[in-house]
């Protein structure tokens, strides 16, 4: 039967990187080592925002006490122990800060703000930025969903995390449009930014420059822009974009329900100001030739004309 190591902080100290290389060759040579390997990169994949280490850490403290003690019981513990020590880890990676600061611009609104090192953040409907505030001296680091645009100070990297990549500047103005089901895009206004998407290699953008998914890569192109996005600015300007995304759009800045299951994807190419849905509607639909209707204050139908 294979012993339990002396140290049982082993495995914990080697998965926060604090083996000695002594101590690391003895952990590979290990049998049962390649199993480990693999739990830990397994957790990797995990939805760590929605993960609940507590939950988990009671059941696997259950299981534990439930194994028998043969040599079977005894590698299924060492499993559980490896898994345990994953779940621990996890846990004071991932776990909420009571210093973690949160911030929501919800449907139908923008929200402009300041981050401690000044730089400005103006957040567009539906969309949520979050950063530790004990940290953000040592590493500016904040993580978004959704759509923001930034104006940031000069100084230490500035890393914005989204769902499908990071961006990271000095000092620079951009936006970063981050919703799964619709796109990535991020646009330079000012300076450089540095955009990087999983294990591709780090797109460089200059001002009049943007990176979106093309497929399922990053790809770079210019954009004619003025010196903000056009939603700073009171309405959205799209360029040949699926009427479907528009309408996305619509529902998210007047805080409606959009019905249009029978309407064909037309690719749209105007504008949607933000002050009037009315308006907005008219605008859409003579152009694409839609008929609408309100049916209520938070429902729109929306059909062929």
């Amino acid at each position: 039967m294979d012993q339990p190591f002396e140290d049982d902080t082993l495995l914990a100290r080697w998965l926060s990187g604090e083996l000695s290389e002594t101590e690391k060759q003895e952990l590979e040579q290990h049998p049962d080592f390649p199993q480990w390997k693999k739990i830990v990169e397994a957790s990797d994949r995990l939805l760590t925002p929605e993960f609940d280490s507590k939950g988990s850490w009671e059941k696997l403290k259950a299981a534990r006490a439930s194994q028998p003690m043969g040599r079977q019981g005894f590698l299924q513990r060492i499993a559980l122990g490896v898994a345990a020590a994953v779940l621990l880890f996890i846990g004071f990676r991932y776990w909420p800060s009571q210093s973690a600061q949160r911030i929501e611009a919800p449907v139908g609104e923008q929200i402009k703000f300041t981050l401690p090192d000044k730089s400005q953040v103006t957040l567009h409907a539906a969309s949520e930025i979050t950063w530790d505030e004990k940290t953000w001296p040592q590493e500016r680091r904040l993580q978004l969903r959704g759509e923001a645009y930034f104006s940031v100070r000069s100084g230490e990297a500035f890393t914005v995390q989204t769902s499908q990549g990071d961006v990271k500047v000095l000092g620079t103005r951009f936006n970063v449009f981050d919703r799964p089901e619709e796109g990535y895009v991020v646009t330079c206004y000012e300076g450089k930014v540095g955009v990087q998407r999983r294990d591709e290699p780090s797109l460089i953008l200059q001002a009049g420059e943007e990176a979106s998914l093309q497929g399922n890569k990053l790809g770079k192109d210019s954009h004619s822009g003025a010196g903000s996005p056009s939603w700073t600015r009171g309405e959205t300007l799209f360029r040949n974009k699926p009427s479907k995304l528009v309408f996305k759009e619509l529902s998210r800045l007047y805080g409606v329900e959009i019905e249009f299951n029978k309407v064909s994807s037309k690719p749209y190419t105007g504008p949607l100001p933000h002050d009037n849905l009315k308006n907005a509607l008219d605008i859409i639909s003579k152009t694409l030739n839609l008929r609408y209707e309100i049916v209520h204050d938070k429902l729109v139908r929306i059909q062929e004309d």
